[in-house]
């Protein structure tokens, strides 16, 4: 489907939120949700919809912070010049819903979501020192909800009590285990990218020689269809210190999926930059390289023949999906 609103006045740059009419606001949460991979986002698109319909204040219905963010995203993915007045209105009221959600710890698992597309909105513009200011935001909240230290991709009913309760409840089930493990591979690719970029260190550490409560044991994603259906196994617990341990071999007949994928090469990419501005040891080199020589050896040949979803642990398999 292709949006035209060309025809349409935005007429103040300074528009705001509450100016978007219900089928605008319809519209750009649509196309959004089309181009949600890519910005490193997913959630459960059907249950999201339907929450929109609950008042903004109950708890299970979206932070507004959340629903500004990706309006604001929308708007920035919907390439029409009519519609750039609309930004600038609703990056503030992101920002500002983003202060409150923070100062009433409500729904940060959303605060999260909303300050990870922010970055992601600044570093498209070309707002560089803003994005990597955001995206710290992003990563030092998820330290604080423990979202870096996901203990399964399996969820289960009986929940543990421990500090992080108190800022983030138990997930209710295993859709909402699936997708806060999507939220922290978003911010986890968005830091390694922007830190790059600006040149600067990376806040979502992992691997040898990290600080046990820095460590990253959070599995790489799965598809959010599989969390829904229960496909994913108690086993499924690889991580950034795995890809460095060589130990990435996948379960018996279980496919790598493209945002592990891409996390896995993000997870990659940045420590041999990093290596490229220390002095690294011997033993360092050996073990990135290693680990650089077993990621590519796992990826597929590209076949551009069809949506996939999923691609092959081995090469030449099925056909890779077209947004690797």
């Amino acid at each position: 489907m292709v949006w035209n609103y060309d025809a349409v006045s935005v007429g103040n740059p300074q528009i705001q939120p509450s100016d978007l009419t219900p089928r605008l606001r319809e519209d750009l949460i649509g196309i959004f949700m089309q181009n949600r991979e890519k910005c490193y986002f997913d959630l459960h698109v059907g249950r999201f919809i339907a929450s929109l319909s609950l008042p903004p204040v109950d708890p299970q219905a979206p932070h507004p912070t959340l629903v500004d963010a990706i309006l604001l995203v929308g708007c920035y993915f919907s390439r029409a010049p009519s519609l750039a007045g609309y930004e600038s209105g609703l990056l503030a009221a992101a920002n500002n819903n983003l202060s409150t959600s923070f100062h009433h710890t409500d729904r940060l698992h959303d605060f999260i979501r909303a300050s990870n597309l922010i970055a992601f909105y600044y570093f498209c513009k070309g707002m560089y020192p803003e994005a990597y200011q955001q995206i710290i935001t992003s990563c030092h909240m998820i330290v604080t909800c423990g979202l870096h230290q996901i203990p399964s991709s399996a969820w289960t009913p009986m929940g543990t009590s421990d500090d992080n309760d108190k800022f983030l409840s138990y997930p209710v089930d295993a859709v909402e285990q699936g997708e806060r493990i999507h939220t922290f591979w978003q911010a986890f690719c968005l830091d390694k990218m922007i830190s790059m970029v600006v040149s600067r260190p990376a806040h979502l550490l992992g691997g040898p020689n990290t600080d046990p409560l820095l460590q990253i044991s959070t599995p790489w994603p799965r598809l959010l269809s599989d969390y829904e259906t229960g496909t994913v196994s108690d086993l499924d617990k690889k991580s950034v210190t795995h890809l460095f341990l060589n130990q990435m071999s996948t379960l018996p007949g279980r496919l790598e999926t493209l945002d592990s994928l891409r996390s896995q090469g993000y997870a990659l990419v940045y420590k041999a930059v990093n290596l490229l501005s220390e002095r690294p040891t011997a033993q360092e080199i050996l073990v990135t390289d290693s680990a650089i020589q077993t990621f590519t050896s796992r990826l597929p040949h590209l076949k551009n023949s069809g949506d996939c979803g999923e691609i092959p642990a081995t090469p030449g398999l099925s056909p890779i999906n077209y947004r690797i």
